[in-house]
């Protein structure tokens, strides 16, 4: 039996203990909705569809606040979700109302007799395009964030009325790798996820430097095996953790470990490596971050370790230090994309051969100036408007979508 089988295996039976899981807790979850839950009025300008299991939850909370935003400015928003759990965890972070159904009939007049006149898609799950068939309401593809990896220009674009993307870098690899795509659905909005600091950062020790190292997933394809994980993962936490002039963060993807058991089992090392450097030094502060909110402990970093992600663009949004790992697919996709070249000679990066001195390159960057490369990469990526006005941008394209809906 195949590791690629193996793990086929596996996603398949944990998908099915999770919708036994979700059977056997809906009830008690919906009386729990209706009882703690806003509901939803009359009617709905813009809902968030969102048919994907608890495990990717992170696709959609990240847009929990500029959402509020857009509710707190005159317009009615709410979510609708598939999973109980999800409904059940996005109930405990926000007050904007949920509708549970996992019905797609029960959706579509849920749409219709609440006249929703906006309907946001946080990917390009598989059930996003059985509820494009709704041709009432516009449809607008949100993503979960900016990056150079191949899935950002999936075809499956065509499929919405608008696509909400950061800046010029995306609508350029939009419209040179997309064929026959109409750039004017492609509104840019930058990132609204960095215009506000975390209210509640966590401790630091201020005596050391603190190092965010934040790997992708492995990917479901070559095409798409970014992370740094399985290979590098562990020359960069020990070289780090044996350094007293550090602090290490390890926030690893959500997904990471879920297609490979390579990785899996570079991701449950490095978590008990960190535990017990953390339990014999408490004072410095090596934690692993597992929380909702990815973008506190990048505000709280000084130094940001990253792939080809968006965790890594979001760290050139705040005009953090940054070392971009370099990964195979990145220096062959590198070769051919004229945007992953600039982004690779933008930042400074390292590899399997910087192995034995990553603390120094840690410390050297810390020390530098931002590079004018990473700046320029900056505003090509975000606009060249300043941090703080994603959730205006945002607010202001989603009222200009739906403008043709109205009457």
């Amino acid at each position: 039996m195949t590791v690629h089988y193996f793990s086929k295996l596996m996603r398949i039976a944990t998908k099915t203990v999770h919708k036994l899981n979700g059977a056997i807790h809906e009830s008690s979850i919906r009386r729990n909705l209706n009882k703690t839950n806003p509901p939803f009025g009359e009617t709905c300008d813009f809902v968030v569809f969102f048919a994907d299991p608890l495990e990717q939850i992170y696709q959609v909370t990240q847009w929990i606040k500029p959402l509020e935003s857009l509710s707190s400015s005159e317009q009615t928003v709410g979510f609708v979700v598939a999973d109980p759990f999800v409904a059940r965890e996005l109930a405990m972070q926000t007050r904007l109302p949920i509708f549970l159904t996992r019905s797609m009939e029960s959706y579509e007049n849920f749409v219709l007799e609440r006249e929703v006149r906006g309907v946001f898609y946080v990917n390009n799950s598989q059930a996003n395009f059985t509820a494009l068939r709704i041709t009432s309401p516009t449809h607008i593809h949100l993503n979960h964030g900016e990056s150079d990896k191949v899935s950002m220009v999936s075809n499956q674009l065509k499929a919405y009325d608008f696509a909400f993307v950061a800046g010029d870098a995306a609508v350029e690899r939009i419209k040179s790798a997309i064929r026959r795509f109409n750039a004017d659905r492609l509104y840019t909005i930058g990132r609204p996820q960095l215009d506000n600091q975390p209210s509640n950062p966590a401790q630091r020790n201020a005596s050391r430097i603190e190092v965010l190292y934040a790997p992708t997933w492995e990917g479901d394809s070559r095409h798409m095996a970014y992370g740094s994980l399985p290979s590098m993962g562990a020359a960069i936490i020990e070289e780090l953790l044996n350094d007293t002039r550090f602090t290490v963060v390890f926030r690893p993807h959500p997904k990471s470990g879920t297609w490979s058991k390579e990785t899996r089992k570079a991701l449950n090392h490095l978590e008990n490596r960190i535990s017990k450097a953390s339990a014999l030094d408490p004072v410095a502060g090596h934690r692993t971050d597992r929380t909702t909110d990815a973008t506190a402990a990048m505000f709280n970093s000084d130094v940001v370790i990253g792939d080809n992600s968006a965790m890594t663009m979001d760290a050139v949004g705040l005009n953090k230090p940054i070392l971009l790992s370099m990964s195979e697919a990145m220096r062959l996709q590198s070769a051919t994309s004229t945007s992953t070249q600039r982004t690779v000679e933008a930042l400074r990066h390292i590899g399997p051969e910087n192995t034995g001195r990553i603390a120094d390159l840690v410390v050297e960057v810390a020390a530098a100036p931002i590079p004018p490369s990473q700046l320029v990469l900056r505003d090509r990526v975000f606009g060249s408007e300043s941090l703080g006005t994603g959730t205006e941008r945002f607010i202001r394209a989603a009222k200009l979508a739906i403008e043709d809906t109205a009457g």
